[in-house]
């Protein structure tokens, strides 16, 4: 080989090394930023998603009245904030004192589970070999952690949820500017397919949010009401531990039951409350989930499931209860961009 071809080839052979590593590095340097703002960026979609669930009733208040976008928003906003002080009034009280009594009565429970568990054969090795009490305050112990970890990291608890709120207000009142500032990085040619995106995205979540708000007040109330007649104490702190645990699905209905069936091993209800929720939780699975899944995204169960553990992993508490609208989300972005927007279409460009 001519000297002249050796020094080209190395050359390149070179250059495309140095690239291959810029690349590399650039690639690598986004991932650790990535993986070190997860929680902001976790936060800010928390926030994107109060904001599309203050604009859902604003729209429609506007379309059915002669408010415009802005004062509907205002109406909606008073609406809230008298809605939570008339039930704090009412309810604030005998709510706080029930969940002091769930806390302080789960020891005795927990005592009273293992008691059980003891008369059964070789039940003082389970006992033993698995240490419920230590178990249930580990699990107590990581899950405050976890909380404490999202909302008190570097923010801190009282400034993260100003800045939801804050994010959430900003983009509900001016979506728009958002939304046309966002559109105007990308390529003109993709911009009216990339804004029919973003509304339907929006349609999605919206509906999803909806299915959310609908189920957690259908097993709130239901789970108040099947406790007060089955005479078990606490039943307001219980119902509204359900109702706002049921916005994870899967893992929320079950974490709410553990508490409710532990208080009424010492009442001698537990067969009767596991009935009951048990009953909720099927109704709710099988008529509100399935009216939304129809303007909503059917959530595959094994799929979601996956996305809550590996993101309750990554993120702790703020990722659990994100899973669920991140994979409905995913599910529309791959689902327009990847299978109609790329296979479909080269699959037919390619018959044709």
């Amino acid at each position: 080989m001519p000297e002249h071809n050796q020094g080209t080839w190395a050359n390149n052979y070179s250059r495309r090394v140095w690239l291959a590593v810029a690349a590399g590095s650039v690639a690598v340097t986004l991932l650790v930023l990535l993986w070190n703002g997860f929680g902001v960026l976790l936060t800010i979609f928390a926030a994107v998603l109060l904001g599309l669930a203050l604009l859902a009733p604003a729209h429609w208040l506007s379309q059915h009245s002669f408010l415009s976008q802005r004062w509907a928003l205002t109406a909606v906003l008073l609406a809230i904030i008298g809605s939570f002080t008339l039930l704090g009034n009412v309810f604030a009280s005998n709510l706080a004192d029930q969940f002091q009594q769930m806390v302080d009565a789960l020891p005795a429970s927990v005592g009273e589970l293992e008691a059980r568990i003891r008369k059964w054969p070789l039940g003082d090795h389970i006992v033993e070999e698995f240490n419920l009490r230590q178990l249930g305050s580990d699990l107590l112990g990581k899950g405050m952690s976890q909380m404490s970890f999202v909302l008190s990291t570097t923010l801190g608890a009282a400034f993260t949820v100003f800045f939801i709120i804050a994010v959430a207000l900003f983009f509900a009142f001016e979506p728009g500017t958002y939304r046309r500032g966002f559109l105007r990085l990308l390529p003109p040619a993709r911009r009216d397919r990339t804004e029919q995106l973003l509304f339907l995205l929006r349609h999605k979540l919206n509906w999803w949010m909806l299915g959310r708000l609908a189920s957690m007040t259908v097993v709130g109330l239901a789970t108040s009401l099947g406790l007060w007649l089955l005479g078990m104490p606490m039943y307001l702190s219980l119902g509204a531990l359900a109702a706002i645990l049921v916005f994870i699905p899967n893992l929320g209905p079950l974490i709410s039951a553990i508490p409710a069936l532990l208080i009424a091993l010492s009442e001698g209800l537990a067969g009767q409350v596991a009935l009951l929720y048990i009953g909720v939780q099927t109704v709710e699975s099988n008529l509100i989930t399935p009216l939304i899944d129809r303007k909503s995204v059917k959530l595959p169960p094994a799929l979601l499931f996956s996305a809550q553990i590996s993101l309750g992993l990554v993120a702790g508490t703020l990722g659990l209860v994100l899973a669920a609208p991140l994979t409905v989300l995913a599910m529309v972005l791959t689902h327009q961009v990847w299978v109609e927007g790329w296979l479909e279409k080269g699959n037919s460009a390619s018959v044709d």
